[in-house]
């Protein structure tokens, strides 16, 4: 049992106004599972800061002992560095994934310089651009039709990356840029679902 679902427990009770002198409270949801899936799962926790992979959190169990692994970390152990790769456009360091819900990740990229000229088939993607200023550009693979997004910082705008148009994002400020972006799939070198092609022909 998870000890904020007991103090509910004892709650309810309290508020319920009846004779309690006697009473029995239930405590819901009881999870039944084996030392060894405890030990496993820990240990899986520990491994996200090199992973980076969640915890499936509608799982409710793990949704109850992350928080509770979290709690015994020592303060000096709060943050953890990225691993961050580094070109002539930039950095960008991947921040979290999930097999749920995908990864996110974020970007420094340096003025005048542009990022993306691909396409993807199934991916979807949206880009915010926490800082600087951008233009982030699009052209549909079979018909060539073309449009653009402006986007800066301040406006916290989040432009969707829809499969099947080549994008590409260009700072056109004079400042860095930086820009979060989410993907609905972990990267797969495998099958990366990226093919090279530049928005402006």
């Amino acid at each position: 049992m998870y000890i904020d679902d007991v103090v509910r427990s004892f709650v309810g009770l309290l508020d319920s106004g009846q004779d309690h002198t006697f009473a029995f409270g239930e405590v819901r949801p009881v999870f039944t599972v084996t030392l060894q899936t405890i030990a496993d799962t820990i240990l899986r926790f520990k491994d996200i800061r090199m992973t980076l992979v969640s915890p499936d959190f509608s799982d409710p169990f793990a949704r109850r002992l992350y928080p509770t692994f979290l709690s015994y970390l020592e303060p000096t152990e709060f943050a953890y560095p990225l691993n961050q790769r580094t070109d002539d456009r930039g950095t960008l360091a991947e921040l979290l994934k999930s097999h749920q819900f995908g990864q996110i990740f974020v970007s420094r990229t340096k003025p005048g310089i542009t990022r993306g000229n691909h396409f993807h088939d199934s991916k979807i993607e949206k880009f915010c651009v926490l800082e600087g200023e951008a233009v982030v550009r699009f052209r549909h693979i079979v018909t060539s039709a073309m449009s653009a997004y402006q986007v800066k910082g301040t406006d916290f705008k989040v432009v969707d990356i829809p499969p099947g148009y080549t994008h590409s994002i260009e700072n056109t400020g004079s400042t860095e840029l930086i820009t979060l972006f989410w993907a609905d799939e972990i990267f797969d070198p495998g099958m990366p679902d990226t093919y090279p092609a530049k928005v402006n022909q």
